[in-house]
């Protein structure tokens, strides 16, 4: 109940309503293990957090929440949970945490057959990465980038031959 009354505070923009009712969620799931409730309410914080400026904070809930989903094995919702941890990473200004995020998100939409979201999420890691100074992530991105371009040409249903392969 306390989480729908989160979401309802958001939706009509009531901040204090929404840290009091952030704080009783808080409190309710302090001596449970609910690990998916436990993620829902970190996935509302980190809206709140992102919503209020405070990326930083919106970036290590959103963290938390692709934790707690990677441990109830809900992969499509961990990788959209790293995803936005990546933005809210790169508007704080941590590149290379936001590269990472990024390219997280996109291994695993790709590991899952999501092709497009997992090039949406490559393509958000490259422009992290003009501001990252670590060669590996970058190297990490682009070997990823190649990967899924080598398996969209192959299921394509009219690869286009090289050049030197064409029948004219």
């Amino acid at each position: 109940m306390r989480l729908l009354q989160v979401r309802l505070a958001l939706k009509i923009d009531d901040r204090e309503q929404i840290r009091q009712e952030l704080e009783a969620v808080h409190d309710a799931l302090r001596d449970v293990d609910v690990p998916a409730l436990e993620a829902e309410a970190a996935g509302l914080e980190g809206d709140f957090r992102y919503r209020d400026g405070s990326f930083k904070q919106a970036a290590e809930a959103f963290d938390r929440q692709a934790a707690l989903l990677r441990k109830e094995q809900r992969y499509p919702a961990m990788a959209l949970s790293l995803g936005r941890a990546g933005e809210a990473y790169r508007k704080d200004g941590a590149s290379c945490r936001s590269l990472d995020r990024f390219f997280r998100s996109g291994r695993s939409l790709f590991a899952q057959g999501d092709t497009s979201g997992s090039l949406e999420m490559i393509q958000s890691a490259m422009e992290a990465a003009v501001d990252c100074d670590q060669e590996l992530p970058r190297e990490q991105v682009r070997e990823l980038f190649n990967e899924i371009r080598d398996v969209v040409k192959f299921n394509s249903p009219h690869p286009t031959p090289p050049p030197g392969d064409r029948l004219d």
